[in-house]
C-alpha cells in the first residue's frame, strides 16, 4: 500500500513521514518546522482536503465514505464501544473537525470533544445484517455540520455482532486506519479493565500539517510545482480511456464490482524499485504496465 503524503492522517509519526516524502520530491529549500499553530483564527484545509471538499460540493453523496465492518463473536460491551471511540476522537482533532465557509473559502472548524453515540440495529439473519450494513455505509455525511465519524452495531445474537465504523475521506485515509484501530482497541481494552484509556496527547495535529503545507507550498515553490504538472499534462484530454470491453457511460456512476489477483513478490519488488527510480508510486507503475499491456 502506498500513502498519499497529502491525505488526512491521524498520527504525528505519519505526518513526519509525509513531510519526508514531500521534501524528497520537491526541489526547494528546506521548509520551516512543523509546529502547532494558533487555533484562534481560521484554519486552512490541506490540498487533499480541499479536493475532497470541492468534490462533495459538486456531487454530494457517499462516494468518499470510508467504511470498515468487523464481525465480532463473543461478549461485547456496547456501552464501552462509544466510550472507546470517544477517547479516540478526543485525541485526534481531525475526527471532530467540520468544514465551514468563511469569505467564500473553506476552513477547518475543530469542535470540542463530545461523547460518541453508537447506534444499534437488530438483524434476524445474515442477509438482513448485510443489508443493514450496506445502508449504514451508504449514508452520506454533511461536511459542514458533521460529525464525520460514526459507529453502529448490527446485532444478530447476544454474542454475535457486526461493528461498523464509517468516516468521510476528508478526515481519514487507508493508512490511518491502522492508527485508529490501534488506539480504539487499546482504549476499549483499558475500559474493560476499568482503567482510563492511555492515549497520550499528540505533539501536532492534522490542522497543523495543513497550515504547514499551505505555508510551504506557496509563492515561487507552488508556481514551480504547478508549472511542472502543467507541462507534464499538456494536451491531456481529461479522461483516461482504458482499453476494456465496457463503454464509458455518458454520466458517471459509482456502481462497480471488483476482482482480485495475486502479483508475485518478485514482481512487486521490481515494480517498487522502478517507481523509486522514476519518482512514481507503486500504483502509477502498475497502471502504466496495465496500459502498455494493451497497447503492445
Amino acid at each position: 500500500m502506498t500513502h498519499d503524503p497529502a491525505s488526512p492522517g491521524l498520527q504525528s509519526a505519519g505526518l513526519q513521514g509525509a513531510l519526508r516524502q514531500l521534501m524528497k520530491h520537491t526541489r526547494s529549500a528546506e521548509p520551516a518546522a512543523l509546529v502547532p499553530v494558533d487555533r484562534d483564527h481560521p484554519l486552512p484545509l490541506s490540498f487533499a482536503q480541499q479536493r475532497l471538499w470541492l468534490v462533495d460540493r459538486l456531487a454530494p453523496g457517499a462516494a468518499y465514505n470510508v467504511p470498515l465492518a468487523l464481525r465480532m463473536r463473543g461478549p461485547l460491551d456496547l456501552g464501552l464501544l462509544g466510550d472507546a471511540l470517544s477517547a479516540v476522537v478526543r485525541r485526534h482533532e481531525v475526527l471532530r473537525t467540520v468544514f465551514a465557509v468563511e469569505d467564500g473559502q473553506p476552513v477547518q472548524v475543530i469542535r470540542p470533544a463530545e461523547a460518541v453515540t453508537v447506534t444499534v440495529a437488530e438483524a434476524c439473519d445474515e442477509p438482513s445484517a448485510r443489508e443493514l450494513v450496506a445502508e449504514e455505509i451508504a449514508r452520506p455525511f454533511d461536511l459542514a455540520h458533521g460529525p464525520l465519524v460514526r459507529m453502529s452495531v448490527v446485532r444478530l445474537a447476544a454474542d454475535d455482532h457486526v461493528v461498523v465504523l464509517t468516516m468521510h475521506h476528508v478526515v481519514t485515509d487507508a493508512w490511518s486506519q491502522g492508527v485508529l484501530w490501534s488506539d480504539f482497541a487499546g482504549a476499549y481494552a483499558s475500559l474493560r479493565r476499568r482503567q482510563d484509556p492511555r492515549l497520550p496527547a499528540l505533539p501536532v495535529q492534522y490542522a497543523d500539517f495543513a497550515a504547514w503545507q499551505r505555508q510551504w507550498l506557496s509563492g515561487s515553490v507552488l508556481e514551480r510545482e504547478w508549472g511542472y504538472w502543467e507541462r507534464r499534462l499538456a494536451g491531456f484530454s481529461g479522461a483516461l480511456d482504458l482499453p476494456t470491453d465496457r463503454v464509458r457511460p455518458a454520466l458517471m456512476s459509482y456502481e462497480a464490482g471488483s476482482c482480485e489477483w495475486l502479483i508475485p513478490a518478485e514482481s512487486v519488488r521490481a515494480a517498487r524499485a522502478l517507481g523509486e527510480r522514476e519518482n512514481a508510486t507503486l500504483f502509477m507503475v502498475l497502471l502504466a504496465v496495465f496500459q502498455l499491456s494493451y497497447m503492445g
